[in-house]
């Protein structure tokens, strides 16, 4: 069985703020969205699974990736302030990912 190495770098997540999850949402956001409208423009004639449902798998690792972060920093961060970051945060992404569920024209894709 091959491991990876973790490195101080994987886990600086445990160290955010409120702006800085914030950020990594954003930037999570940003990512899903850029996969979805690469998925949206695809010609009909030229999809295929690997580049519509496989591709639609891809778009959600990112938003469940920092919604796995933040979810566990409102869990058991010690600071008030985080753990109420971490709760407006989670509420957002949740809308964030029923909006994708409920895209007419990713599910037209």
């Amino acid at each position: 069985m091959h491991r990876k190495p973790y490195t101080p770098e994987d886990f600086k997540w445990t160290q955010w703020d409120g702006p800085a999850m914030e950020k990594a949402l954003a930037a999570a956001v940003s990512e899903a969205r850029g996969l979805r409208d690469q998925i949206v423009a695809l010609p009909h004639e030229t999809r295929n699974f690997e580049n519509t449902f496989a591709a639609l798998d891809r778009m959600y690792i990112p938003l469940y990736q920092v919604a796995a972060y933040i979810s566990f920093l409102m869990a058991v961060s010690p600071s008030t302030d985080i753990r109420n970051s971490a709760q407006k945060l989670t509420d957002e992404l949740d809308a964030i990912i029923l909006g994708f569920a409920f895209d007419e024209e990713l599910y037209h894709a």
